[in-house]
């Protein structure tokens, strides 16, 4: 029973993790998502474009890797759970799909959720001229300028956060 503010009860710690999709995923008739109507964390979460997060036996799950994890069976070790709807509050196993950090960015550029990431756009010379060109006194910007990539991206392989093996 709700409460005079319209709220669902608290209902912890849940049974399963099905248990708990099922309590806080509502489905949008339009899209087929179930959206999720708990906690939302990251990305604009203030707009409600968060992805759902609970506690489940003693830690924060998000709601995404919990759906798959209660539908379709584990996560396999070094790869992530992706939307397949671009909805990060959706939790429906239907549109979730499993892939590597690397699968995800190549699928937001193809569908132009995120600039300047193109797989495979540097190759081994090019982090050499990079690194070359800091160690000679250009700005990050200007050299992310020239290569085409953003100064964080430049920042990263010049600390060696990227390309560690060249």
């Amino acid at each position: 029973m709700r409460d005079l503010q319209g709220n669902a009860p608290r209902r912890r710690p849940w049974q399963s993790l099905q248990e708990a999709i099922e309590y806080y995923g509502v489905p949008e008739p339009n899209t087929g998502c179930w959206l999720w109507a708990g906690n939302l964390v990251g990305g604009r979460w203030l707009l409600g474009l968060g992805y759902g997060q609970f506690r489940f036996d003693g830690r924060n799950v998000y709601a995404h890797r919990a759906s798959w994890t209660a539908y379709r069976g584990e996560i396999p070790v070094g790869l992530d759970v992706m939307h397949v709807c671009d909805t990060p509050a959706c939790c429906n196993p239907d549109h979730l799909k499993v892939g590597t950090v690397s699968d995800n960015m190549t699928d937001a550029a193809v569908k132009l959720r995120v600039r300047g990431w193109v797989r495979g756009k540097l190759t081994v010379d090019n982090v050499r001229t990079i690194r070359r060109l800091y160690e000679e006194g250009q700005t990050q910007q200007s050299i992310a300028n020239v290569f085409g990539i953003t100064q964080v991206h430049v920042s990263q392989i010049v600390r060696r956060m990227m390309w560690r093996t060249v």
